[in-house]
C-alpha cells in the first residue's frame, strides 16, 4: 500500500526573491522549497526526493529560462508524471 503524505512537496522556482514568501503564504499547507535559479533547481531535484508539484517562473533571469527548465526536468523519470505550472508577470502590452 502507498504511503501518502499529510504536506505536499512544490519546488519553486523564480529569479525574483519577494515572491517566494507570497508562494509560502499562497500555499500554506505545503511544503515549500526555494530556488533563485534553474541551476539550483535541478541540484535541488538532484538531492531531494520527487516534489508533488513544481512551480517555475517563465523568466529566469541570466539563467536557463523556465521552458527550458522543464525541459530538463521532464526527462527525468521520476517526474514524467508531476505537474508542472508555469508563471509569469510580464506584461504583454
Amino acid at each position: 500500500m502507498k504511503s501518502v503524505r499529510k504536506n505536499k512537496s512544490v519546488l519553486y522556482v523564480e529569479d525574483y526573491d519577494m515572491l517566494h514568501s507570497l508562494m509560502r503564504d499562497v500555499l500554506g499547507s505545503c511544503t515549500v522549497v526555494s530556488a533563485l535559479t534553474a541551476e539550483i533547481a535541478t541540484d535541488i531535484i538532484d538531492s531531494d526526493p520527487p516534489f508533488d508539484l513544481i512551480m517555475i517562473g517563465v523568466n529566469l533571469g541570466n539563467s536557463m529560462n523556465g521552458f527550458e527548465l522543464c525541459r530538463v526536468i521532464l526527462n527525468r523519470s521520476e517526474y514524467k508524471q508531476t505537474p508542472i505550472g508555469a508563471i509569469s508577470a510580464v506584461n504583454l502590452e
